[in-house]
């Protein structure tokens, strides 16, 4: 694992304000490559999309400067295909 973290089921939507069920912007964490898919319990809102994290610190990273992950992210998912 990337980070070191483990990306967390959403057992309580209430509790995270995001639905149970919802459709990511990415399949991967922007900030540590680790696999993510929705039902992690750590997302952000940007630019009208929802991006999952496998947890808070990669959360709180992206939330720094959105605008630069998205942009690493997406050079980096053009180079694997």
């Amino acid at each position: 694992i990337a980070c070191g973290q483990q990306p967390k089921a959403n057992a309580d939507a209430a509790q995270t304000n995001t639905p149970a069920a919802y459709a990511l912007a990415n399949t991967v964490d922007p900030i540590c490559d680790m696999t993510v898919d929705n039902t992690v319990e750590d997302t952000a809102h940007y630019n009208g999309k929802i991006y999952g994290f496998c947890g808070a610190h990669c959360k709180e990273s992206f939330k720094e400067d959105p605008a630069k992950y998205i942009k690493e992210y997406e050079s980096r998912r053009s180079l694997t295909g």
